[in-house]
């Protein structure tokens, strides 16, 4: 795997008790780490290079593990045990999910940049950029204004009768 700072970060898994929230994806996401780092809590990381990309993802550094491929971890899952070695505060994975334009999607955790959903339609979940999402909630509210606004649009009405 090469680290490029063009490559995306996934954020650590979903918790549980968070609450869910609907997205609309607004841009298409394709996975660059077919084999994403996954790991157990408790688990010792090789801690490498901070993430210092453009996108503004900050708190991101990447870790390896024995059997696996590198890759990037939010630093809320890391606990350091020195410079360049850390334990898993939790379980994490980095998958992120592909994502077509128009999709619809339910969020729940949301870490550095990146909010964990899964895609109702193909039951896949993954990471997903909060750069490529808009609240559906949000969608839904411009739409009824819109839709209110054409209704309370009266039409012009005849000045004169139609003639026969």
């Amino acid at each position: 795997m090469t680290r490029h700072a063009s490559h995306s970060p996934p954020a650590a898994q979903q918790k549980s008790n968070m609450q869910a929230k609907n997205y609309l994806a607004i841009q298409a996401h394709v996975s660059e780490y077919p084999r994403p780092i996954t790991f157990s809590r408790g688990a010792v990381l090789a801690v490498g290079e901070k993430y210092a990309g453009p996108e503004g993802w900050d708190d991101w550094f990447f870790c390896e593990i024995a059997g696996q491929e590198g890759g990037w971890v939010p630093v809320q899952v890391l606990e350091f045990l020195d410079g360049q070695a850390a334990r898993a505060r939790e379980d994490y994975t980095a998958r992120e999910l592909d994502v077509r334009a128009g999709d619809m999607l339910l969020g729940g955790r949301t870490l550095n940049g990146w909010v964990w959903c899964e895609n109702p339609a193909s039951a896949q979940s993954g990471w997903v950029p909060l750069s490529h999402l808009q609240s559906a909630d949000a969608s839904a509210e411009a739409a009824q204004k819109l839709n209110f606004a054409d209704r309370n649009t009266s039409l012009p009405r005849p000045t004169s009768s139609p003639p026969l």
